[in-house]
């Protein structure tokens, strides 16, 4: 006898699914397995793309707001196809309130961005119960969940799963949220009276570097030049590393904040850059400002992109400020959390003054 399971509906996106449904859509279709759930039952991977979702509340928040798309993740690229050979999501919802949370803003992004998904709307076990051959029975004991480990002697972020096919989140970026029709700045970015945030055409500009009073550079590239490393009027300050996730920010932190605190107290200015501007050099100022004002991540990132909208640091150097974060002891929301009221404006000390001690500027 031929199966009688009704079909979901395919004209709306994010129809909720029966256990039965879910199996059938499993097996039969191109699908892309989202799970939510921070424990719980191990299902089987099989050929289809299985993967477990668990994000840093920052990013959480990104995917939120609309600035993550899914598609941006090398692992998700599928979601990028046209609609005739784009995947379905399946979604399998968090069962804690956090991990609820999550699975909502997995949901309203596929829709917001016209994935075609579905939601199971019954508990795992039930679908387990029914169907014991999507359980993976290669461990018992697997959880589902690829945490993002933050640990700063590590080299920050790190997806860490028993088994089975992870997120590759190493190119993931944080992409410009809508600013209201805000131009995106022109660098050098001036983020205080003594810090400004360019890319290496500020770098090499020696009329720019003057006008703004800059004595002191960080040049975070390895291959890079100073350009006016012969001028004994300019200090140079090289972190050599690439834009990627073999290196770790987060050790040259202390010596970048003493730079940068050297050209304050010399009355004159230090300019941060790399390549483009937008993801090394930002993270150090970032961690300039989380540490010399005590202000969490989430303020400090928001400080830097409403003066400059096009910043995008990679997904490691977050997870390595959050990791810095934490071992400065700064309040954040937890991780696989999001605040239930809009986004707020920053509530450290960077706007608690007109003028702050450092020179902070409204």
């Amino acid at each position: 006898m031929q199966s009688t399971t009704a079909q979901p509906s395919t004209s709306q996106n994010g129809d909720e699914i029966t256990a039965e449904q879910f199996n059938q859509i499993y097996h039969e279709r191109n699908v892309i397995v989202l799970d939510c759930r921070s424990k719980g039952d191990p299902i089987k991977r099989a050929n289809r793309f299985f993967c477990s979702v668990r994000l840093p509340a920052l990013l959480q928040r990104r995917l939120m707001g609309g600035s993550m798309r899914l598609g941006t993740v090398p692992d998700l690229k599928d979601l990028n196809n046209p609609p005739d050979q784009c995947p379905e999501v399946l979604l399998i919802p968090g069962e804690s309130e956090s991990d609820e949370q999550l699975s909502t803003a997995l949901a309203r992004n596929l829709k917001t961005n016209g994935y075609r998904h579905f939601v199971l709307a019954e508990p795992v076990k039930t679908l387990l119960l029914q169907f014991p051959t999507l359980r993976d029975a290669t461990d018992e004991n697997w959880n589902t969940t690829t945490t993002f480990q933050m640990n700063a002697m590590t080299g920050g972020a790190q997806a860490i799963a028993q088994t089975g096919p992870l997120l590759n989140l190493n190119q993931l970026r944080l992409e410009g949220e809508d600013q209201g029709g805000k131009q995106r700045a022109e660098f050098p970015v001036k983020l205080t009276s003594f810090l400004y945030l360019g890319n290496a055409e500020t770098a090499k500009n020696r009329d720019i570097l003057k006008k703004h009073s800059i004595s002191h550079v960080i040049n975070v590239t390895s291959n890079l030049p100073n350009a006016f490393e012969d001028d004994p009027t300019m200090r140079y300050l090289r972190i050599s590393v690439d834009d990627n996730s073999s290196h770790n920010l987060t050790k040259f932190f202390p010596e970048a904040i003493s730079f940068i605190e050297d050209a304050r107290q010399n009355e004159t200015a230090c300019l941060v850059h790399c390549l483009a501007g937008i993801s090394r050099s930002v993270t150090i100022c970032l961690a300039y400002l989380m540490k010399t004002e005590m202000c969490n991540l989430d303020s400090a990132y928001e400080w830097v992109q409403k003066r400059n909208a096009s910043i995008a640091p990679n997904f490691h150097f977050m997870g390595q400020l959050t990791d810095y974060e934490k071992m400065l002891g700064l309040n954040s929301n937890r991780v696989g959390t999001y605040p239930s009221s809009a986004p707020r404006s920053p509530s450290c000390a960077i706007e608690a003054a007109t003028v702050s001690q450092h020179g902070l500027e409204i």
